[in-house]
């Protein structure tokens, strides 16, 4: 994920990244995904943009999670364009965004990223967009009815009584339908 500024022509660089399920763990560890068979990759281009690198591509494949609500195993599908600005700098200008009002109007908004010694790491650029494109909690559907926290039961596989069971008890009539089973 590394390349050095001296080996990308004039033409640009040809990217293709697949990741792997150990660059995932040691970089996105606290996300508590997986690949999903054919994995996720970017694919794209580093062109040479005057003393800067610009990238353009796109971020695809999937991942899978757990389910917040139901726990059953849940994928989600990853499709994000990429386009970066890498410029040569000093750490502490890395990932500096546009100050609003400064980017041109044609270029619309961007992002730029600082490398030093050469060498521009697209590692950090995509972990960034992993992140952004992964829901804060995942789930299995928009509309997962989750584990009943009274029987344990998968409410999406398994209907269960108890919410129903549990407000009538609450009920003020309650004790009036006891009455009338007797």
């Amino acid at each position: 994920m590394r390349y050095k500024t001296n080996d990308i022509p004039e033409g640009g660089l040809g990217v293709d990244v697949p990741l792997t399920e150990a660059w995932l763990g040691e970089n996105c560890g606290d996300l508590g995904a997986r690949l999903a068979p054919g994995g996720l990759r970017l694919r794209g281009r580093l062109e040479p943009t005057g003393d800067d690198f610009l990238l353009r591509g796109k971020l695809k494949g999937a991942l899978e999670f757990t389910c917040v609500k139901c726990l059953e195993p849940t994928r989600l599908g990853v499709d994000v364009d990429v386009a970066v600005s890498y410029v040569e700098g000093p750490e502490e200008d890395r990932a500096k965004p546009t100050p609003p009002g400064d980017e041109d109007e044609d270029e619309g908004e961007g992002d730029f990223i600082t490398f030093q010694d050469g060498v521009i790491d697209l590692g950090p650029e995509i972990r960034d967009e992993i992140f952004l494109a992964v829901p804060y909690s995942p789930k299995c559907e928009p509309e997962c009815l989750g584990i009943c926290p009274m029987c344990g039961v998968n409410r999406d596989k398994t209907p269960c009584t108890c919410e129903e069971q549990q407000n009538l008890a609450r009920s003020p009539f309650a004790d009036l339908a006891k009455l009338k089973k007797s």
